[in-house]
């Protein structure tokens, strides 16, 4: 039974599969002969359109599918010739063959009720379907083509400020409508140059609403009577004590605003406002503009149109210099052009030199200052050093010449060398300011010469602080670990090119003095020598022997 059922159930799978398959057969043999299945209703120019669907179906021969060849897919080919509106699809019907079909209401002329018929000559701007010169109203107006007042717009027009279903005035052949708003420029227009309204409350000869009038009724301007002055045009009354600021046959029709009572309204442009204020916070009737940028020079950042623009900052301090010279012409950027005016190259914090050394006042190089009773140069001066004193046997520079001193013109000890003594920012200085030595000996080399050194060999024991050194003229810069008493003298032996040389430290643990005249390694002075040198004590040998150590062999 089971084997039976199963059986039964393949063949109804089998025979659903070929049910499906069939159903499948006949779709694509439908899709491909394009067969209508429900009236059998034919595609005879085989657009894709059916040719109850198709307004031209026996027309041309073309694929719908591409938008490009069908706009409004009414199975009319958008050649211009075949469809007649190719953005209509009710109907096909254009009998006065403009671009709109009778039928449709876009079409304010249509052919079925007396339109003119278009030739290739005929011209139709806003698309209405109403030829331009002979039956449109209105054409650049595409929503209607009711003119009753017969100006340039049509009474429904938002532009027609004084349409003729409100009584504007009827044109003529002598009408005159300058600005295209509808209105009779002599007789209903109160503004004939501006067309965004006609609404003129003070009654001069520019609208409120025209940024032109700077004066306008509807901020309180005054309204304008037959005896009324506008020579300007910009809407403000002129005349002493009335509202134009700016007034007159050369006044400002730009700008009203004169915050600084010179006369002058707006910001100066040479284009836009060329009757400006070059600057309009600051009084200068006269306008000097000494660069020639736009800006009057009581309010010019930048006088002389240098590189150097004292308004954002930089330092400038010829702030009338020759006019646009190059950066490269400042070479210390302190607004000063080098090759004439700048009195002090390579400083830039003033241009004050009345000695005329070539070094600033205020400059800490110049030591010689002008201010300061300075030698004033001139053509034959002579400043080896640059020190801003001028050289030579009785004037100002102590300490001239070539190799003279340029940091310090101080010479406390009259030896001819002015200043301390520096390596690095004094090298011709003096290493004893206060204690004349011409030949500026230093033993130790620390920059001090000996008649003032301290510690003169540079070792622990600095005796110019205190310290204790009984031998000033030890070797050079030895440790404490050498000197035990701290006497001053190293204890070893001083190896010199190889050879032992005596030791410095006569008497070890003695700091007393280092006098040891019977070299016993005790000092006279000490009262552990029982036998001093001092007092006939025999002077030790290599070989002597003091096994006590009492200082007697």
């Amino acid at each position: 039974m089971m084997k039976s059922n199963l059986k039964s159930v393949s063949s109804r799978i089998l025979c659903f599969n070929l049910r499906l398959g069939l159903l499948i057969l006949i779709f694509i043999f439908i899709s491909q002969c394009r067969i209508n299945i429900i009236g059998d209703i034919p595609d005879q120019d085989n657009d894709g359109i059916l040719d109850e669907d198709d307004l031209c179906p026996t027309g041309r021969e073309f694929d719908s599918r591409i938008a490009s060849n069908d706009r409004d897919e009414d199975g009319c080919f958008d050649d211009g010739y075949e469809d007649l509106c190719p953005d209509y699809a009710v109907d096909n019907i254009n009998i006065d063959g403009d671009a709109r079909c009778d039928n449709d209401a876009r079409d304010l002329c249509s052919g079925n009720d007396g339109g003119t018929v278009f030739t290739d000559t005929s011209l139709d701007y806003d698309n209405d379907g109403c030829e331009d010169t002979s039956e449109d109203l209105c054409p650049d107006y595409a929503v209607d083509n009711i003119n009753s007042d017969g100006d340039i717009r049509c009474d429904n027009d938002l532009r027609d400020l004084c349409p003729g279903d409100d009584g504007g005035t009827v044109f003529t052949d002598t009408s005159v409508d300058a600005d295209s708003d509808g209105c009779e420029d002599t007789i209903e227009d109160l503004c004939p140059d501006y067309a965004i309204d006609n609404t003129n409350i003070d009654g001069d000869t520019i609208c409120d609403s025209d940024a032109r009038d700077l004066c306008p009724g509807d901020d309180g301007g005054t309204i304008f009577t037959a005896t009324s002055v506008d020579d300007d045009g910009d809407g403000c009354e002129d005349g002493a004590g009335n509202e134009d600021k700016c007034g007159g046959v050369d006044g400002n029709a730009v700008s009203n605003e004169d915050g600084d009572s010179d006369g002058l309204c707006g910001q100066y442009n040479e284009t836009s406002n060329p009757d400006g204020d070059n600057c309009p916070l600051l009084s200068n009737p006269s306008q000097e503009d000494y660069d020639g940028d736009d800006l009057g020079d009581v309010c010019d950042g930048n006088l002389d149109n240098d590189h150097a623009n004292e308004g954002s900052g930089d330092i400038d301090l010829c702030k009338s210099s020759p006019l646009n010279y190059l950066a490269t012409d400042d070479v210390d950027n302190d607004g000063c052009r080098d090759s004439d005016e700048d009195l002090c190259l390579n400083y830039s914090v003033d241009n004050i030199n009345p000695d005329m050394d070539d070094i600033c006042d205020s400059d800490a190089r110049d030591l010689c200052p002008g201010t300061g009773s300075g030698t004033t140069f001139t053509a034959t001066s002579v400043d080896a050093d640059n020190d801003g004193c001028e050289d030579g046997a009785g004037n100002e520079d102590k300490c001239d010449g070539v190799s003279g001193n340029a940091v310090s013109n101080e010479d406390g000890d009259s030896d001819g060398l002015c200043g301390q003594y520096n390596e690095t920012s004094n090298p011709d200085g003096d290493n004893c300011p206060l204690l004349s030595n011409p030949s500026q000996e230093d033993y130790d080399g620390d920059d001090l010469g000996d008649v003032c050194d301290g510690n003169l060999d540079n070792d622990h024991a600095n005796e110019g602080s205190g310290d204790i050194d009984l031998c000033k003229s030890s070797p050079l810069n030895y440790l404490a670990t050498d000197d035990v008493d701290n006497d001053g003298c190293k204890d070893t032996l001083t190896i010199v090119g190889g050879m032992i040389e005596a030791e410095e430290d006569l008497c070890l643990n003695y700091s007393v003095d280092n006098t040891n005249s019977d070299m016993d390694g005790i000092c006279d002075s000490d009262a552990r020598d029982l036998c001093p040198g001092t007092g006939g004590g025999t002077s030790f040998t290599a070989t002597s022997v003091d096994a006590d150590n009492d200082g007697c062999e």
